[in-house]
């Protein structure tokens, strides 16, 4: 792991780009691709390094809780400086994890939490007392008066989402988070709502080369327009897919090309928007996606990858 990210000017090599704008757009999607910066990337009204941790996916692939916390503290001395904390299902363990590394002493300043409320128990609930003690529990369980980026996690079919908007809103107001986001919408509408509603400033998302739904529903060209963060969580796909992308021959012959990782590979490839903040949870691969040249025929690759998923 590395402090932060190398430029992002080499990993699209800029002729080509300029040659071929519309083929690599048709390629990636209409989100722009990065050509300049980016040794952090915009996160609301903070920076963010260009690469997270997803602590509910170290928590997947490191068992011993012990270990874990070392993982932490040793993103904390690389540079790291975004960290989710909480898992799919509602469960605090990540949180608790999060709260143990920092309680140990020596934690960087600036860093930035992200959670969630809205889901407890597998099960979306949007109801205003749902949100209040899932709130106060989390704020509890870190150890802390204010997140930085809290999200609404799900669309709850029983609550009205303006409503639940509000309230979150609402908590931004009262101090209790500095930013607002939402977790897990799956399409544009309720995402520009929103926006609309409750200013949100990051879209929380599973996105990989295996999931690429965020591409594909327009949620993706929506954040890159709107100047929203996405949150690029599981980033290799479900914790057994790991091994699965590792061997993969198309991220082989990548890898082999750039002298690095079938990996690193994946996270180099969603670094090409710079609205998305990759979430890794493995401390094996450099969280800054450095030092990958990705260019028009790794991108021409990619495609070839969707096509036959």
């Amino acid at each position: 792991m590395a402090p932060q990210c190398a430029p992002m000017g080499r990993r699209v090599v800029r002729a080509a780009w300029q040659r071929h704008g519309l083929q690599c757009r048709r390629l990636f999607g209409a989100a722009t691709v990065a050509g300049e910066s980016l040794t952090s990337r915009k996160l609301g009204n903070r920076t963010a390094g260009c690469i997270g941790m997803d602590i509910p996916g170290v928590l997947h692939t490191e068992r011993d809780a012990s270990a874990a916390v070392n993982i932490v503290r040793k993103a904390f001395d690389h540079g790291v400086t975004l960290f989710d904390v909480c898992d799919d299902n509602g469960s605090l363990l990540p949180a608790e994890l999060f709260r143990k590394a920092t309680d140990a002493g020596g934690t960087p300043s600036g860093l930035i939490v992200s959670a969630h409320i809205g889901v407890a128990n597998d099960a979306v609930d949007h109801s205003p007392d749902a949100l209040r003690h899932q709130l106060d529990t989390l704020l509890k369980t870190l150890g802390t008066q204010s997140i930085p980026l809290l999200s609404l996690a799900g669309v709850d079919p029983n609550q009205p989402w303006e409503a639940s908007l509000g309230l979150m809103k609402e908590f931004r107001e009262q101090g209790l988070c500095d930013m607002v986001g939402v977790s897990d919408v799956h399409d544009t509408a309720h995402i520009t709502t929103a926006l609309d509603k409750a200013g949100i400033v990051a879209v929380r998302h599973r996105m990989s080369v295996v999931n690429r739904h965020v591409q594909s529903s327009g949620i993706l060209d929506l954040c890159d327009q709107k100047s929203l963060a996405v949150l690029a969580y599981r980033p290799f796909g479900p914790p057994d897919n790991i091994a699965k992308l590792a061997h993969h021959p198309t991220l082989r012959q990548l890898a082999d090309k750039h002298d690095t990782t079938p990996l690193q590979i994946c996270l180099s490839w969603l670094l090409l928007t710079p609205c998305i903040i990759p979430l890794s949870p493995l401390p094996s691969v450099r969280l800054d996606g450095a030092d990958v040249d990705l260019d028009l025929a790794d991108l021409e690759l990619f495609q070839k990858m969707q096509t036959e998923a």
